[in-house]
């Protein structure tokens, strides 16, 4: 539908982001410490990795549910096994694998 030059008046209402899950921000953590191993800042890392600065900030701060390809591209990034990450931050939480 073109564009009718009417505004439609909305209310725009701030709502505090959810604290990350303790399982996300574990993995976040896992993340970092492989990045940080490895020598990479995360601008270097994100680079490395082909993604953007910010989606990886957000996956090591706990707020992203990162995907599984994706997790595989950060640890080719990190040069790390995903299992020695995904152990990391299991043993971290003290969470079990469902």
């Amino acid at each position: 539908m073109p564009w009718t030059g009417r505004v439609n008046r909305c209310k725009v209402v701030c709502v505090p982001a959810a604290p990350p899950h303790a399982d996300l921000r574990a993995l976040g953590d896992a993340f970092r410490a492989a990045r940080s191993n490895a020598g990479f800042s995360q601008e270097d890392f994100a680079s490395e990795a082909g993604m953007d600065r910010g989606y990886v900030g957000r996956i090591e701060r706990g707020q992203h549910n990162v995907s599984y390809l994706n997790m595989l591209k950060l640890a080719k990034a990190a040069k790390a096994p995903l299992g020695d990450i995904v152990a990391a931050a299991t043993s971290a939480h003290g969470s079990q694998a469902a």
